[in-house]
């Protein structure tokens, strides 16, 4: 499996792993101030990636995820939203695995997988 970890601001790190299925992204820290215009680049590489690899499924895991700015959750918004508007030959999965101490992951997740049916599952906490 080829990993690949970078700070996307003070308080954040974000890894990406490759699997047999697709990608898992992990993440850690607190999602404000730079956080969110950074977190959208990364994300565009991510479907980038998905896409060429011919993913089935992106895991994100927000267990260590302390805090995201509505900037952060507009950045997922817009890469569901890709996804969806993707021809069916470029879609898949997302996952979100959040965490059961924050609370704030459980209240935006629903909302998120409510926007991507189809395409968004939220792992129980």
């Amino acid at each position: 499996m080829k990993r690949h970890s970078e700070h996307i601001g003070k308080e954040f790190l974000a890894s990406c792993t490759r699997t047999d299925t697709g990608l898992t992204l992990t993440w850690a820290g607190s999602g404000q101030g730079e956080v969110p215009q950074r977190l959208a680049e990364l994300l565009a590489r991510v479907n980038q990636d998905a896409v060429e690899a011919a993913a089935r499924e992106v895991v994100v895991d927000l267990r260590a995820v302390e805090f995201m700015s509505s900037s952060c959750i507009k950045s997922l918004v817009s890469w569901i939203t890709e996804v969806l508007t993707a021809p069916p030959d470029r879609r898949y999965a997302i996952r979100f695995v959040p965490s059961d101490v924050y609370h704030w992951q459980r209240r935006s997740l629903s909302v998120l997988a409510l926007l991507g049916t189809g395409v968004v599952t939220v792992d129980a906490a």
